[in-house]
């Protein structure tokens, strides 16, 4: 989720859910926060300006080449793959389907 409010995000969805959460230091000083169930990260909470949103990731085996099917099946590639070697464990994308929806791509 990206929330100009994230600390309020947390503790909504570890009150609705009873959400484990992780919490990671970035580089600008914030905080991107996990929410787990069973050990595994389910979602992941992180500050960003108005209005709060959640972003879909799909995780796939190869990033660069579901990033080239998407765009001749039509989509636009908003973000080109990137691999953050410290964080994710894999490469990213993100996309803007034909009828508008913004989904992301995670290596996995």
């Amino acid at each position: 989720m990206l929330t100009p409010e994230p600390q309020a995000a947390v503790g909504f969805f570890q009150q609705l859910f009873g959400h484990e959460v992780t919490e990671y230091p970035q580089d600008d000083g914030g905080t991107y926060s996990t929410l787990m169930v069973n050990g595994a990260e389910v979602a992941g909470i992180v500050a960003a300006e108005a209005p709060a949103r959640w972003q879909i990731y799909f995780g796939v085996s190869d990033v660069a080449d579901a990033v080239r099917k998407a765009a001749a099946a039509g989509a636009d590639v908003l973000i080109a793959p990137e691999s953050d070697e410290d964080d994710a464990p894999g490469a990213t994308a993100t996309l803007k389907d034909p009828q508008g929806g913004v989904f992301s791509l995670l290596e996995v």
